[in-house]
């Protein structure tokens, strides 16, 4: 990694942290009809983008750092507004494959915003030195399924724990 390029990302850390919680888009799947959009989070900033392209991108964090993930779940019709679950899935590798460390299942809440809702995952941590990935998948309800929602999994979202 060049100098320019280390010092961009740090800059882009300490800036996401004195704001707080900044989003910056880091997974985006949908089916046609949901949205998944989500993003990993530590202390109060989200977790910056190893590459700087803020779009699907990896994340790191320092050792010692507890996470959680955030999944907004959103209709393409503003007249619907899903409902259901999102099923957590934590790994210790960047492919969200084998089994999961960590498994939850937490309903969706609505948000401020017509048609979306949320789900925040419980903490993992402190993390160890090396690869995690998370993955969130959207479980509509009998509501949302007449509706015409369908179970969405978001795409694989990286993180790599770094030292200092």
């Amino acid at each position: 990694m060049n100098k320019n390029k280390l010092k961009s990302t740090v800059i882009l850390f300490l800036v996401m942290s004195a704001v707080g919680l900044m989003m910056i888009p880091s997974a985006l799947a949908h089916d046609g009809r949901t949205k998944v959009d989500t993003r990993i989070f530590f202390g109060n900033a989200m977790a910056p983008c190893y590459d700087g392209s803020g779009d699907n991108c990896g994340q790191y964090v320092p050792v010692g750092s507890i996470v959680y993930d955030m999944a907004k779940v959103s209709s393409y019709s503003s007249s619907i507004t899903p409902t259901g679950t999102v099923t957590f899935m934590f790994y210790n590798n960047l492919n969200c494959r084998d089994q999961s460390a960590f498994k939850e299942t937490v309903p969706l809440a609505a948000s401020s915003i017509a048609s979306l809702t949320k789900a925040v995952s419980s903490k993992n941590g402190p993390l160890a030195a090396g690869h995690y990935s998370y993955r969130a998948v959207y479980n509509p309800d009998g509501a949302a399924v007449g509706l015409g929602l369908t179970r969405t999994p978001g795409d694989c979202e990286q993180l790599a724990v770094v030292n200092k």
